[in-house]
């Protein structure tokens, strides 16, 4: 299941709880937060692994973490790691 998958439905379970009153506002927004930090650092993961073509040869080494910075990053849509 990819980080967007995982995400949709994690959310849809929480608007079910939601709406059948197993969780006020608050919960539902703290348990969104949650779900959402946990999609971007699954996603993240998801492309550094796709970017490694052959991460037993040392000239990959950390060439997936330096590509997620330089595209993502930069462009403010996530915080450096």
């Amino acid at each position: 299941m990819t980080s967007i998958e995982n995400f949709a439905e994690s959310i849809g379970i929480l608007y079910v709880q939601f709406m059948n009153g197993q969780l006020n506002l608050n919960e539902f927004e703290l348990e969104f937060n949650k779900e959402y930090q946990q999609a971007k650092e699954m996603h993240k993961q998801e492309i550094i692994d796709a970017y490694h073509t052959n991460p037993q040869e040392a000239k990959w080494k950390n060439i997936g973490i330096n590509y997620y910075n330089e595209t993502f990053v930069s462009k403010g849509s996530a915080k450096d790691c």
